[in-house]
């Protein structure tokens, strides 16, 4: 990145002599005029239109509560189109501390919230206990759930 453009928000300026540090130059708008950045403002106006597409389905306060994740997931589609939708369910391994039985089972049902920016190949998991999201965690090891076969079902 060599320059890096926004509007006069105090905390974008505040990183210029960071900028300069690593060689990139920051440049500004005039502030308050959405216009004389149009690409960033129509970028933002998508994302957000995909993150409440997403989150449609659910509640009021577990999509507010998602808002963010929802951000980071549209940011993320846009680039990489086989990314999973946004609440996918998945089964995902226990974390490791975590005290298990010995006939326990060893996954959670799990929902798909974005790639994990830490780890790259996991993802950001949230970890379903009755659908509320229990917490949130990142996976490298989620498979999709297989449904029972009830063709071959003892009696």
């Amino acid at each position: 990145v060599a320059v890096v453009h926004s509007d006069r928000e105090t905390g974008i300026l505040a990183l210029e002599e960071d900028l300069l540090a690593v060689g990139a130059r920051l440049s500004s708008t005039q502030g308050r005029d959405p216009q004389a950045n149009g690409l960033a403002e129509q970028t933002v106006g998508q994302l957000c239109r995909m993150a409440r597409a997403a989150l449609a389905g659910y509640s009021d306060a577990v999509a507010a509560a998602l808002w963010q994740r929802g951000m980071v997931w549209a940011a993320q589609r846009r680039v990489d189109h086989q990314l999973p939708p946004l609440g996918a369910r998945f089964l995902a391994r226990h974390p490791p501390r975590m005290v298990l039985g010995k006939l326990a089972g060893r996954t959670s049902e799990a929902i798909f919230l974005h790639g994990s920016p830490g780890t790259p190949g996991s993802a950001c998991v949230g970890l379903l206990n009755s659908d509320a999201v229990e917490c949130l965690i990142d996976r490298r090891t989620v498979r999709a759930p297989h449904e029972p076969d009830v063709s071959q079902s003892r009696p």
